[in-house]
């Protein structure tokens, strides 16, 4: 008689799978892309392969270039440890030496506004070209604060607004602000110190509007200069000022992070879903621009609730 056979079969031949990471931004001095292997085997467990440099990244004859589609020209990556340069990377599963990254200076390369940039990834075994393709995106033009005058009000009785003229092809939108503060014990000189503040990130530009807003409560700035910075009566800190910035991204980011929050509610099936934008392999190419305003003053009435509000007033700040 005929039987059926109902095993299955949940790992299948060993394989690999580029994973990629890179977003291009003509602010960076140096642009990286990540390129690295997801990997399964019938025998060895998937963290014993983890643990292994050579299962992880590609070998030394991994081609990866960047193509200008307007004018042609291509632009050759290098393979760098970039350990040795400072970037290492966190402690995990993975090993954190060597961090191999795929540089090139941005000297070399013309990252024009509105350029389209294919990226290309050819392997040593001559398998499948892998590609991915963004836009540039353009410098954002902050116009709140005023670059003129920069000060920001964080009052209890209104928002604080923000507002931006928005960069070309740019669709999603991050804002942070960096705190710039001193601080010294009793007989010390004066040490700088700052803080980073996500103010807020996915901020989305789906009607393709010329000028974006965002207001801002100012419960939360308060209160996160309070978590952030440790009571200590032996300690003076005194504000400097402030530096914004807004972080434009292309459309690959917008829908990265629509997917990614797509079914992960209360009545989702569970299934959490992925984004790539990469052929044959999994990850995202985009694009980002940052701008940043330097040196905006808080008004008085804010300083002097630093000094002395509900959630600060013990941080001795003068």
């Amino acid at each position: 008689m005929v039987s059926c056979d109902n095993s299955l079969d949940v790992i299948e031949e060993s394989g690999e799978i580029p994973v990629v990471y890179g977003l291009l931004s003509p602010t960076d001095t140096i642009q990286f892309i990540r390129v690295e292997r997801a990997f399964i085997d019938r025998e060895t467990s998937a963290l014993e392969l983890a643990k292994d440099p050579a299962q992880l990244y590609y070998d030394e004859n991994t081609s990866v270039r960047v193509r200008d589609e307007e004018s042609g020209l291509v632009y050759l990556l290098n393979r760098i440890d970039a350990s040795t340069i400072g970037y290492t990377r966190d402690a995990g599963i993975f090993p954190e030496t060597p961090n191999i990254l795929y540089a090139i200076h941005s000297d070399d390369i013309d990252l024009t506004s509105d350029g389209i940039f294919t990226l290309e990834i050819e392997r040593s075994d001559s398998t499948e070209l892998v590609t991915a393709e963004t836009t540039i995106v353009g410098e954002s033009r902050i116009i709140r604060p005023l670059e003129s005058n920069p000060v920001l009000d964080f009052s209890e009785i209104s928002e604080t607004i923000f507002r931006w003229r928005t960069g070309l092809n740019a669709k999603v939108y991050d804002l942070y602000l960096t705190i710039n503060y001193q601080e010294r014990e009793n007989g010390t000189d004066w040490e700088n110190k700052s803080l980073l503040w996500v103010m807020a990130t996915n901020l989305e530009d789906d009607a393709n509007e010329q000028l974006e807003e965002y207001r801002q409560e100012s419960v939360p700035f308060f209160s996160f200069i309070s978590r952030e910075i440790e009571t200590d009566p032996t300690k003076l800190r005194r504000f400097v000022n402030m530096d914004l910035t807004v972080n434009g991204g292309t459309a690959e980011l917008l829908e990265y992070q629509r997917v990614a929050n797509a079914n992960l509610g209360i009545t989702s099936t569970q299934d959490v879903p992925t984004f790539s934008n990469i052929s044959s392999g999994r990850g995202i190419f985009g694009s980002t621009y940052s701008t940043v305003l330097k040196g905006i003053r808080l008004s008085n009435d804010s300083r002097d609730s630093i000094i002395s509000g509900r959630f600060t007033n013990d941080l001795n700040f003068q």
